[in-house]
């Protein structure tokens, strides 16, 4: 079993730390006054002592104006929403940094007859109008999008219900202007279900993916190897002696060359965590960890700065705020911001860092809209390096 008291040596082998179990939480912040939908648009942005940049709520999206869209934060929810044709549904958002460039796609549908597809969006000195690059005749889900030598790969699940899922990806060499016909992965693969892969060397990378069965749930490890025989790649599984501890969407996080730590969804009020020691050989049993979440996507990523960031409920079936929590070791958790709070949903949280070391944050808010975050580096190492329990 893994730690449970301060200053206690954890028994397993994959994990050799100190464990920290007390969590601090810091307050909301005063934004000042906030700003209605009909107001003038205007290149605003926060107070400096926090530095947050919201760039936009993607509620709808009409043609933007050719000027830098920046809203200053709005009390409860700091973002604010542009009018125009609503999504119909808008979820699991994915955002990646690269080249200056941040972006971003979701699973949504425009009106609640249609499929729901794969939409995506880029932001250089604006969000572009957002396309859909993924449609089939079943549902399409979960994007997961890296680069990955000069080309960006989409990876997303296809089928009626998880259960039926089955894993697709295409492939783009214009960054992002036009995208190829989708290949399926082989039978049994799905891809990384939420959290970008792990890359391995060359176009080896190792994804976090999962499958349910009934009410079974089954945390899994895929390594893909583009240029390689499919019967090259391979799947390996955590030892798990506890049945009730059933996770799905692992993130996983490198520790060393060949310590890996993931953390996983569960429906036990808390993250799950397992690890490696030899770079997913093989994987520890899942354990409990001391990050309350309820069974609702989360993000979990390493930084420039050092250390792990989670963006998480912070609670055990309350899913109304969102926080960031950061990590040395992947073990012990100190809960550094308050991102948002509100009455409604704040669901599947992404994260992702440019090479500036600047925070991006999105989440979905009731499934229907997405709500982008900038968190400045310098105020992200700030609040990591702070002495106060915040």
């Amino acid at each position: 079993m893994h730690a449970r008291n301060t200053n206690e040596l954890c028994k397993c082998t994959a994990c050799p730390y100190t464990f920290t179990p007390a969590l601090t939480t810091q307050a909301a912040p005063d934004y000042g006054p906030s700003r209605t939908c009909d107001q003038p648009i205007s290149i605003l942005s926060t107070p400096d002592d926090f530095a947050i940049d919201v760039y936009y709520k993607l509620k709808s999206v009409l043609p933007l104006p050719d000027a830098p869209i920046k809203f200053s934060a709005e009390p409860g929810m700091n973002s604010l929403p542009i009018t125009g044709n609503s999504f119909d549904a808008a979820h699991a958002p994915f955002l990646l940094a690269h080249n200056h460039c941040l972006f971003a796609c979701w699973h949504g549908k425009k009106d609640r007859s249609g499929k729901t597809g794969i939409w995506f969006s880029e932001f250089t000195d604006r969000w572009l109008k957002p396309r859909l690059i993924a449609s089939h005749e079943l549902d399409c889900w979960n994007p997961v999008l890296i680069h990955m030598g000069n080309q960006l790969v989409l990876f997303y699940k296809v089928g009626t219900l998880p259960q039926r899922w089955e894993g697709c990806y295409i492939k783009s060499h214009d960054q992002g202007a036009t995208w190829e016909s989708h290949t399926p992965l082989p039978e049994g693969f799905i891809g990384p279900t939420r959290s970008a892969p792990v890359p391995l060397g060359g176009d080896h990378m190792l994804c976090g993916s999962s499958r349910e069965k009934g009410s079974k749930r089954v945390v899994r490890f895929e390594k893909i190897m583009f240029e390689q025989p499919f019967e090259n790649w391979s799947i390996s599984k955590p030892e798990n002696e506890n049945p009730y501890l059933q996770a799905i969407q692992p993130s996983i996080l490198r520790v060393t060359d060949n310590q890996l730590t993931a953390l996983c969804r569960s429906n036990q009020g808390c993250l799950l965590r397992t690890c490696s020691i030899d770079n997913a050989e093989s994987w520890s049993e899942l354990l409990p960890t001391e990050l309350k979440h309820p069974n609702s996507g989360f993000s979990a990523i390493s930084i420039t700065q050092g250390g792990y960031l989670v963006a998480f409920s912070h609670h055990k079936t309350s899913s109304t705020k969102m926080y960031l929590a950061w990590s040395i070791d992947t073990i012990a958790w100190r809960v550094i911001y308050l991102l948002a709070e509100d009455n409604k949903q704040l669901l599947y949280p992404n994260l992702a860092q440019n090479d500036n070391g600047d925070l991006f944050v999105a989440y979905s808010v009731n499934q229907q809209s997405i709500v982008f975050h900038k968190v400045r580096s310098d105020r992200l190492t700030s609040l990591i390096n702070s002495d106060h329990n915040l």
